[in-house]
């Protein structure tokens, strides 16, 4: 069996590891910091790619912050991109190259070296400067744990770099990346010369590391990512920065607050479907399963009367919506949606710890894997949740969406309409997590 989509939250560290996005749908660059604006020059400013309506990034910001004073000699300069400042609105900051420009014009911060955390990295300031400072600034340089693939991989658009694999490396974002001043300055300039096309040249954007990366090295004429063990993925003594697991919140959400949909059609109802009943299926207190034909065979199947499609399923999703919308009114217990496919894979019991840390379900908010669909051109493009790792949704989520969101075709991508289009035209929030991920074998 081919197991498109995994909710990955059996091993949490080792897919945190991998993790290529946790970044902000919205964003306004402004900073915190002692020091009073002005147009002089700092050694390091650091910026926190952190994201809106995210209940876990707000906790690990705030022990950042915290982490940072108590142990800095000299005041850091840090941005958070979610403080209201001078740059709002870009729904394209996740991938991190619209960011380089900005800071690049911005005298207010000029900085000889740019460091680049997510909310659940930890940084060693002196020893990060120090690290820094055994390099030229005014050169183009980036560093951090580089990565590179042995295979092709659906989050990078299944290219693999044959000339230049065994160089090529891009950053584990969790463990943070350094950009020199030298760096930024080239990359800005290219970005004014350039068109949006030639700057990423996939309609997509998936995996930001790897994207930032190749937009970068451009085809051999820019530098390649300089790897140091000392930006660690586990925490060690001579690390300069390393990423600690996201906090456990307390009360549990139940599984009766959670009602589990899976797609599913008539052709899987002897294959995927009895694995999906088998494994975690069992761990649910509100399941059923949503095919294109009866099958008495199957329990908690429901026949939708919508017409299967070979891709696209966009109308299914809508009638699951529409469906558990019903259900919600007359449970109002239940709290949750998590629609997800047939060949997905998912720990019930950690999706419970996930959502304890989201526990607002009156407020629209949309969890799961973030990519993007031409999102530097922000009068076309947009974020939108993937489908294959699982997509969640609370209550009232789901009554705007049952209300305001109608399929042009069967066959549109379910996951770039419903929980793309409709989420940002109805102004629900979307909050990406690296727990879930799309695989693809």
């Amino acid at each position: 069996m081919i197991i498109r989509g995994c909710f990955h939250l059996i091993y949490p560290l080792q897919f945190f590891i991998l993790a290529a996005c946790i970044f902000a749908p919205f964003i306004c660059l402004g900073s915190y910091s002692k020091y009073e604006r002005s147009g002089t020059e700092r050694s390091l400013v650091i910026v926190i790619l952190d994201q809106e309506s995210d209940n876990n990034s707000n906790t690990l910001v705030t022990e950042l912050r915290a982490d940072l004073e108590k142990n800095s000699q000299e005041d850091p300069h840090v941005i958070l991109t979610t403080v209201s400042g001078n740059f709002s609105g870009e729904i394209d900051a996740w991938t991190v190259i619209p960011l380089i420009e900005k800071l690049s014009v911005n005298p207010n911060l000029s900085s000889s070296w740019y460091f680049f955390a997510l909310p659940s990295t930890r940084i060693n300031f002196p020893k990060l400067l120090n690290l820094l400072n055994r390099y030229n600034s005014e050169e183009p340089i980036w560093l951090g744990y580089g990565l590179h693939d042995r295979e092709p991989t659906i989050i990078h658009h299944f290219s693999l770099l044959t000339k230049a694999k065994d160089n090529f490396l891009y950053p584990l974002f969790p463990s943070g990346f350094a950009l020199s001043q030298g760096l930024v300055s080239s990359l800005a300039e290219r970005w004014n010369l350039n068109n949006t096309a030639e700057l990423h040249p996939s309609e997509f954007a998936i995996d930001a590391s790897h994207e930032l990366a190749l937009f970068i090295w451009n085809e051999g004429q820019g530098p390649t990512l300089t790897h140091s063990s000392r930006f660690c993925w586990v925490k060690g003594p001579n690390c300069v920065s390393y990423p600690v697991v996201q906090p456990t919140c307390r009360p549990l959400v139940l599984t009766e607050e959670i009602f589990f949909a899976v797609k599913t059609c008539q052709k899987f109802h002897r294959t995927r479907v009895p694995i999906v009943l088998q494994t975690w299926a069992k761990k649910t207190h509100h399941f059923a399963l949503f095919s294109d034909m009866p099958d008495f065979m199957v329990p908690g199947l429901v026949d939708l009367k919508v017409p299967n499609t070979e891709h696209g399923h966009c109308s299914k999703t809508e009638a699951i919506i529409k469906y558990v919308e019903q259900i919600m009114m007359e449970q109002p217990n239940i709290g949750w949606l998590v629609i997800a496919d047939d060949d997905t894979i998912l720990s019930v019991a950690r999706l419970q710890e996930f959502l304890s840390c989201h526990s607002q379900v009156e407020t629209p908010l949309a969890l799961g894997e973030r990519y993007g669909f031409r999102v530097m051109e922000p009068e076309n493009g947009y974020n939108y949740l993937t489908g294959g790792g699982g997509m969640v949704i609370n209550r009232a989520a789901v009554k705007l969406l049952a209300k305001e969101c109608r399929c042009p075709a069967d066959n549109f991508p379910d996951d770039m309409y419903i929980m793309g289009i409709c989420l940002s035209k109805a102004s629900i929030p979307l909050v990406h997590s690296s727990l879930f991920h799309q695989v693809s074998s």
